[in-house]
């Protein structure tokens, strides 16, 4: 007779187990029948029969149980209450089409699908033999012990509606914030064999990712669980594995130090209960090296002592934390096949449990820590004295222009040129000025407004009819500083996927060399019920124009606000879904969106938007409210990866106040100076001016104000003209509701 485990209903009554109570007496006299393995059969029926089975299964080692008034001594024998034993011989017989030879802790295995057999005997700790008994695939001789619990513990009401749905249910597993694909959610499994849920979901059918799903060898249940969780979930092909994508993640360094925290509750447990990552590693899972399966004992000192696993998960570590481990602790691990090492090549990571208290500490750490190691914090250089800045003083062609030109828009190339453009909606029109001959030298009247300008170039774009409604041609120019024409984009959004959107230059940029073009595509899509606004961003290359790349989607309440492009990187400035104001950071240099990888540079939620000057590859990132400079720069020794290269990030954190609203700084329009100024506890203003020389940052000028009207205490905007050395500040009253209201500062630097 024979019978699959996995057929069996979820409760066996009292008359199904009666009725293999002989069969189960022979299993207890066979000799060559471990207790390990009869304590494995125990455990297995134990989950099936539920609570109809009203069963205490004492181990047969020396395991001193705690009860109230005595303490129980259980030794060399297995004791059953009523009943338990019948169940148990299931095991025995057949589990679907492998046929189990408990004898010297050995299994010969016959699939029943094509699935890779390692795979099996890798994830059952069994020894794998052929017919000659020559070749050795794997094996884990650990023996399991779980920790047992003092005290019954109770299934959590979260859990039961997945336990009315399988009854295998042990627990749920989170794995927070991937970047392109949100949280990975999925409840775990423990069967009665390793096999079983390699190619069946969660509902019990047959599919080819499997589900999440907790080593049966070592039982979670209301008495024990061991002290080192193992959970598995990869398919023979691991594109589809259903932990592989967010698991393989985690080779990446940076997105080992972002995402260090994982939810991982057993059905005992309280929801969103935290472990923090301490190591990720590769292994071989039909090595020859025997300690391939070291790090993965279920308890310590009776497999191996707690120092030399530590040891071991550290020492082989892609990827490891700074967190402290002890042997008291609880571990989790997570383990996926891992093709590009090999047809046999894992990945494994390693958490800690962590109480709440301990999570937000350590969490707080961490970033604290992240925001080190990351940034390069420098101090601003001082002269020795004053410097005399009378020479800087140019003649106001701002002012010229804006006198010459009103209601149009001046921007500054170099000092020789610069951009006029007539902001009319039916007559738009784009001027090169000429500081030295006074005159306008280039007009361009064929509608098209203004992208970007740079030091040595300017881009302009319109968009053209198809006549299709929802679809138009968007022809992209860069020019040089005399006008003459560099590159053209000619882009069919149609094929290119693209909608119309607002015909503004917020909706795109180029990058310095003019070879790029980011296009933000915002995006409706509507049913019956919703409406979804997507914010798109997709890049144009010059050489390959018709075959744009996806950068980055943000979607609902995680919206861009702002971006800027170097010729390396695109910085885009979007809310969270927890209303606060974030930059990321993406390479240029890619094919696709699994190629690109967001990293979180600050978190700004004071609703300042930031300011950004771009030079060729480096980007210069000012926010007004925290009187902050960060530099952006390629650096083959930097410690951010992006795409094909490593860049540096550089923070200047000026002097300024602790509130927010008594600070503003920022970046002037060349690039050349960053000016601060704030607001003291004794109604002073300190203006400040300093001066950026590639990555360096020194201080040129500091002037102290006395403040008038200290109730007008909110910063609210600043300008600066290099031109002149004038610098403004705008304040109002914070209770004001409009800031009709306000009093202005100004001081001249180079006087």
């Amino acid at each position: 007779m024979k019978i699959n485990i996995n057929e069996l209903p979820d409760h066996l009554n009292e008359k199904d187990m009666a009725g293999f109570e002989e069969l189960f007496d022979d299993i207890e006299k066979d000799a060559e029948i471990s207790d390990e393995q009869q304590q494995r059969i125990l455990s297995s029926v134990m989950r099936k029969a539920g609570n109809g089975m009203d069963t205490v299964i004492k181990n047969k080692r020396n395991i001193n149980e705690t009860v109230p008034q005595k303490t129980i001594e259980t030794n060399k024998k297995i004791q059953i209450k009523r009943g338990g034993a019948i169940a148990a011989c299931i095991a025995l017989l057949v589990v679907g089409g492998v046929m189990f030879s408990l004898r010297n802790n050995m299994q010969n295995t016959v699939p029943t699908t094509d699935r890779d057999s390692s795979m099996v005997n890798e994830i059952d700790r069994s020894v794998t033999k052929d017919k000659d008994n020559s070749s050795e695939k794997e094996t884990d001789t650990a023996d399991s012990e779980d920790k047992t619990i003092s005290t019954t513990r109770t299934v959590q009401d979260w859990a039961k509606s997945y336990l009315e749905q399988n009854a295998d249910t042990v627990g749920f597993l989170k794995l927070k914030d991937l970047a392109d694909n949100g949280d990975f959610e999925s409840p775990v499994v423990q069967g009665e064999d390793n096999e079983f849920y390699l190619n069946h979901g969660f509902d019990k059918k047959e599919n080819e990712t499997g589900t999440v799903f907790a080593d049966y060898n070592d039982p979670i249940n209301e008495k024990c669980q061991p002290s080192n969780i193992v959970l598995f979930g990869f398919y023979t092909d691991d594109t589809d594995a259903i932990l592989s994508s967010p698991i393989l993640k985690y080779k990446d360094s940076k997105y080992f130090e972002q995402h260090n925290t994982i939810e991982f509750s057993t059905i005992f447990d309280d929801p969103k209960t935290e472990y923090q990552v301490i190591s990720c590693f590769n292994y071989d899972a039909v090595g020859e090296d025997k300690t391939d399966y070291s790090f993965r004992p279920r308890n310590f000192d009776d497999e191996m002592s707690f120092d030399e696993w530590i040891s071991i998960v550290k020492n082989r570590a892609i990827n490891k934390s700074d967190i402290e481990c002890s042997e008291d602790d609880d571990y989790l691990t997570l383990v996926t096949k891992d093709s590009a090492n090999g047809e046999d090549g894992r990945f494994a990571i390693v958490a800690k449990k962590v109480s709440e208290t301990t999570a937000e500490e350590e969490t707080s750490q961490k970033e604290d820590s992240l925001k080190e190691s990351t940034k390069e914090n420098r101090s601003v250089e001082k002269p020795d004295k004053a410097v005399s800045l009378k020479d800087r003083v140019k003649p106001d062609i701002h002012a010229k222009l804006e006198e010459a030109y009103p209601n149009n828009s001046i921007r500054r190339m170099n000092d020789d040129r610069y951009i006029i453009s007539d902001m009319g909606s039916e007559t738009s029109k784009v001027m090169v000025y000429d500081v030295s001959s006074d005159s306008v030298i280039f007009t361009l009247k064929d509608n098209e407004k203004i992208i970007d300008v740079f030091e040595d170039k300017f881009g302009t774009y319109k968009f053209v009819p198809s006549g299709d409604d929802k679809y138009a041609f968007l022809n992209v120019t860069i020019f040089d500083e005399s006008g003459n024409i560099l590159y053209t984009y000619e882009i069919d959004t149609k094929e290119a996927g693209i909608s119309e959107g607002v015909e503004n230059d917020s909706q795109m940029h180029i990058s310095p060399d003019g070879k790029k073009l980011v296009y933000r595509d915002i995006q409706f899509h509507q049913d019956d019920k919703n409406l979804d606004i997507v914010d798109h961003f997709v890049i144009f290359k010059y050489e390959d124009q018709e075959h744009p790349v996806d950068i980055a989607d943000y979607k609902g309440l995680n919206y861009a606000i702002s971006f800027a492009v170097s010729n390396d990187l695109l910085l885009v400035y979007h809310m969270t879904p927890e209303f606060k104001r974030t930059p990321d950071l993406y390479s240029l240099y890619t094919d696709g969106k699994e190629d690109t990888a967001a990293y979180d540079i600050f978190v700004n939620d004071d609703g300042t938007l930031p300011e950004y000057n771009v030079k060729d590859s480096t980007i210069n990132c000012s926010l007004g409210r925290y009187n902050e400079l960060m530099i952006i720069k390629p650096d083959d020794n930097g410690d951010i990866r992006g795409g094909n290269a490593d860049y540096s990030m550089i923070e200047y954190d000026l002097a300024g106040s602790e509130d927010g609203l008594h600070n503003y700084s920022l970046i002037s329009e060349s690039g050349r100076y960053f000016v601060t100024v704030y607001s003291t506890d004794d109604n002073k203003l300190i203006f400040t001016l300093y001066e950026i020389d590639g990555d360096n940052v020194t201080e040129l000028k500091s002037i102290e104000k006395e403040l008038i009207d200290p109730e007008y205490e909110v910063l609210l905007s600043a300008s600066f003209n290099e031109q002149t050395g004038n610098f403004s500040v705008r304040r109002i009253i914070k209770t004001n509701k409009t800031v009709t209201e306000d009093r202005i500062d100004s001081v001249n630097f180079y006087e």
